[in-house]
């Protein structure tokens, strides 16, 4: 794994950086910092914190200043021995949808395909989480073969119902509750994808692999 730039955000948080992948700008160096940090985590390190090419490492603001700073060169030497590769620990999860968004048809257009065949494409990729952000539980989802670029709305809709499965740039995500957004809506699903009262509230973590099934 090439070695990230490391910056302090604050006296007790250091930013990882990658560069991104031209195509879909994800990288996947965070996702496997972040479970190899999880794996062997440090009473020092409180939380971790990915993104789409960062890793946001938070620590214990008890720690002495001396020791922290010597967490940049241990993390980076630490993480360039790793080779970089998709964690695949567990099956895609099957997520089942409808395809009666209010975009489908423009969508399905942009990619060159008619709606039937939109449908058959997009239910037959794999896609994996790059991040969790927006919204508690809203999963940032990129393929693992191939990459597309749809334009978000030039105005963002005030209300997108929960549920929607929708595309924007290179990623595919489903809003895990009514919220104003951008995205182009593509269908909808009744899965819960976040909810306080589960031991893991959000229902997908990076590096976790997804499969829509046409309802």
């Amino acid at each position: 794994m090439i070695r990230p730039q490391c910056t302090w955000v604050s006296e007790d948080a250091l930013l990882l950086r990658w560069e991104p992948d031209p195509k879909t700008g994800v990288s996947l160096a965070p996702q496997q910092a972040f479970h190899e940090l999880n794996r062997h985590k440090s009473a020092d390190i409180l939380d971790l914190i990915p993104g789409a090419c960062t890793l946001l490492v938070c620590f214990d603001s008890q720690i002495a200043v001396s020791k922290l700073q010597q967490y940049p060169k241990k993390l980076t030497e630490r993480l360039s021995q790793l080779k970089e590769k998709v964690s695949r620990q567990k099956p895609a999860l099957k997520i089942p949808m409808r395809y009666d968004g209010m975009d489908l048809d423009l969508v399905a257009s942009h990619l060159g395909y008619s709606v039937p065949a939109f449908i058959q494409w997009h239910s037959s990729l794999l896609f994996r989480v790059a991040f969790i952000g927006f919204a508690p539980g809203f999963p940032y989802l990129v393929p693992t073969e191939g990459s597309f670029d749809i334009p978000r709305l030039s105005e963002p809709r005030v209300r997108v119902p929960s549920g929607s499965v929708a595309l924007a740039g290179s990623f595919c995500g489903i809003y895990p509750h009514s919220t104003s957004g951008g995205w182009r809506i593509i269908g909808t699903s009744d899965v819960l994808l976040f909810d306080p009262k589960r031991r893991r509230a959000a229902l997908l973590a990076p590096g976790d692999t997804v499969r829509f099934t046409a309802q």
